[in-house]
């Protein structure tokens, strides 16, 4: 007879959890890195521009075990048309809080510097949601030969269309290796309960036999009993 377990719902929760997961993941790909996609994507541009200003912005993050101290480095360049805007030239982190931190890349360019500047730029970058910055990605500064001539290029790391994609292709070969993991213990430990289950059922099966067998032994001694009693013969007085 056989007996109604209770139903494995393990493939289902664990579908039910990297589903889940992927979708929080695309949604924060989507809003949270939406602009650094669409940079990816940008052309590059080309102006005649003039530094007006720099500065530095330190911020630091304090945890149990690390801490970290951020250095920003902008500097403002002006263009043909009068406008200023300003962009990220560098970006370094350190562990160290009593050292000081210099930039090559932003030591190199110094304030009235002429030259070219290559950079990308989403459109309406002024009106969006974040600092502008966040819009705008520096590339390389060529200076004027009045100005010593030399190239300084980004410290920052500049995102091509490949890199775009390496993120997520990570996270799904993680998950892909999270379910196989998952998938292949559970049934080795589908295949255990299921090798004590016919032991079980293997074990039941021999005590009811050995409980038939003593039955019937039972009756055998009760009917040979109930037969001797019949053919004995009465004494006569």
């Amino acid at each position: 007879m056989k007996t109604k377990g209770k139903k494995d719902y393990t493939y289902i929760w664990l579908v039910v959890g990297i589903g889940s997961q992927l979708l929080v993941f695309s949604l924060l790909f989507a809003l949270g890195l939406r602009h650094e996609i669409q940079l990816v994507f940008t052309p590059e541009q080309s102006e005649q521009v003039e530094v007006v200003e720099k500065r530095v912005e330190i911020s630091s993050s304090h945890g149990r075990r690390v801490s970290r101290k951020y250095y920003s480095y902008y500097v403002a360049f002006k263009f043909p048309d009068g406008t200023i805007k300003e962009f990220k030239v560098d970006h370094i982190s350190t562990r160290d809080f009593k050292k000081e931190i210099n930039s090559s890349v932003y030591d190199s360019i110094f304030e009235s510097d002429t030259g070219i500047l290559t950079y990308k730029e989403l459109e309406n970058a002024e009106n969006r949601f974040f600092s502008p910055t966040n819009y705008r990605e520096f590339h390389s500064f060529e200076k004027d030969l009045i100005c010593g001539g030399t190239k300084v290029e980004t410290g920052v790391i500049i995102h091509k269309p490949g890199h775009v994609w390496s993120f997520p292709i990570l996270s799904i070969l993680l998950n892909s290796i999270v379910v196989y993991l998952t998938v292949s213990f559970k049934r080795k430990e589908d295949k255990i309960i299921e090798e004590k289950r016919k032991k079980e059922e293997a074990r039941k099966r021999k005590r009811e036999i050995r409980y038939q067998q003593k039955r019937e032994e039972e009756r055998e001694r009760k009917r040979s009993k109930n037969t001797s009693k019949t053919h004995t013969p009465r004494r006569r007085p």
